[in-house]
């Protein structure tokens, strides 16, 4: 596929939309925020183990934002192009749910995770200049959170920010060239990011439900993670499973909120009766160890 913009063209796009402070930076990093700031802190890991890992990390972002760029597949007729899919995270079970979205005729996939050799010095410079020169709009959201810019976590989240500022300038331009994004998780920093620029060039967002979301308005704020889905959304319109998710999209967002039904997966087993239990992320220990106990209780009953 041909790029219709030049880099000269994109500059002047993304410099009109960062001077205009038209990029929600809280909305982008919120997720790192939360996980900061109600994770239990790992014991086993030492200072040093954690300078170590945060100059890994550094390493492997100025090594994907120089040497490497995410791999981009087009659909064989180029005529019918007009969504362009994205999708941060690589696991087994996402790949089988995102592979009815990525098979839909017409669409242009990119998943981050999945990286080929490309040399782009420009490209490191771009990131390294919009977030110096326009630095007081996510320094502000540094400081209403109380993050110290030159602690640990604060650069490990600075440089979430420039690695995802780094692949959504490098797939922007192709972006353009489509009328519709569709983001697999849009509350991610690099898809978030991008859903954020799309909307700005009046290309239609949608967001997918690619879980099952619960919302209580009495739990604590720690055991609300799945709140992020919802507070962060930047998407015009989601792509829910069902009406019960639908009302809760409604309440939360201003998005226009769609049944779509969850996607039919093969080789899917199927519910044999007995309880199912839909276990949180691991940033949410708590949940976990009282669904794990439930599960015992109702397995020493005589229900599996």
């Amino acid at each position: 596929m041909k790029k219709k913009f030049t880099i000269i063209k994109m500059f002047r796009k993304i410099n009109y939309i960062f001077s205009n402070d038209l990029i929600d930076f809280k909305k982008i990093i919120s997720g790192y925020i939360w996980v900061l700031e109600n994770q239990p802190k790992k014991k086993d890991l030492n200072k040093f183990t954690n300078i170590f890992l945060l100059i890994k990390f550094f390493l492997r972002t100025i090594f994907n934002s120089i040497a490497t760029t995410p791999v981009i597949i087009f659909p064989k007729i180029e005529k019918k192009i007009s969504i362009f899919y994205i999708r941060k995270h690589v696991r087994p079970d996402l790949y089988k749910h995102s592979q009815f979205y990525e098979n839909i005729e017409g669409t242009t996939v990119c998943i981050f995770k999945n990286r080929k050799i490309k040399i782009d010095i420009i490209n490191f410079i771009k990131c390294f200049f919009f977030l110096f020169k326009y630095r007081k709009s996510w320094l502000k959201v540094f400081t209403i959170n109380r993050i110290n810019f030159f602690s640990l976590d604060g650069i490990k989240i600075f440089l979430v920010l420039f690695d995802s500022l780094s692949d959504a300038f490098k797939s922007f331009p192709y972006l353009l060239n489509h009328t519709k994004l569709v983001s697999f998780q849009d509350h991610v920093a690099v898809e978030n990011i991008l859903c954020q620029f799309a909307n700005l060039s009046k290309i239609e967002t949608y967001a997918l439900q690619h879980a099952i979301d619960t919302y209580s308005e009495q739990a604590s704020y720690e055991l609300n993670l799945t709140n992020i889905t919802y507070s962060n959304l930047v998407c015009k319109n989601v792509l829910a499973w069902g009406e019960y998710s639908k009302n809760i999209f409604k309440k939360m967002t201003n998005a226009k909120v769609f049944i779509v039904g969850k996607p039919s997966i093969q080789n899917e087993k199927p519910l044999s009766g007995g309880v199912t239990f839909i276990f949180e992320s691991k940033e949410c220990p708590i949940i976990n160890s009282k669904l794990l106990k439930m599960s015992f209780d109702l397995a020493n009953s005589g229900i599996n």
